[in-house]
């Protein structure tokens, strides 16, 4: 369109249609080509008259670009939590009732396990300091 730029007293800019393969909003009227970048398009109107109608071209539009409708997955979302607040008052309202949840432990048996444990990590840390004196 570079060779339809008109200079002097009838001022400049392009004739014939406009190419819109990346997008755009058209706010006064135009006439453009259409899918002219090889790929479906959609014309969605912004006329209160046309909402139903708009909208329905706008979700499908959504669904074409791989796009998914937040609403549901809200939904879901908010059931899952719900669901998870009811086991957690579940477990919560198991385990006050019982009162075998109390672990007791014999001071002499816990110490004879850990023991040989303790005495290997304890010779591990005085072997690192003797080499680094």
């Amino acid at each position: 369109w570079a060779n339809d730029i008109q200079y002097g007293n009838s001022g400049w800019g392009p004739r014939g249609t406009r190419r819109r393969e990346k997008g755009g909003i058209v706010n006064s009227l135009e006439l453009a080509w259409l899918a002219d970048g090889g790929f479906s398009e959609s014309v969605i109107s912004h006329d209160p008259a046309n909402k139903i109608k708009s909208k329905a071209i706008w979700d499908r539009t959504g669904e074409m670009l791989g796009y998914t409708d937040d609403y549901e997955l809200l939904k879901e979302l908010v059931r899952l939590f719900n669901d998870n607040n009811e086991y957690t008052k579940e477990i919560r309202n198991n385990t006050s009732r019982k009162s075998e949840n109390d672990i007791y432990m014999d001071g002499k048996k816990v110490g004879k396990v850990v023991a040989t444990h303790v005495r290997d990590e304890i010779d591990k840390i005085d072997n690192r300091k003797r080499r680094f004196q």
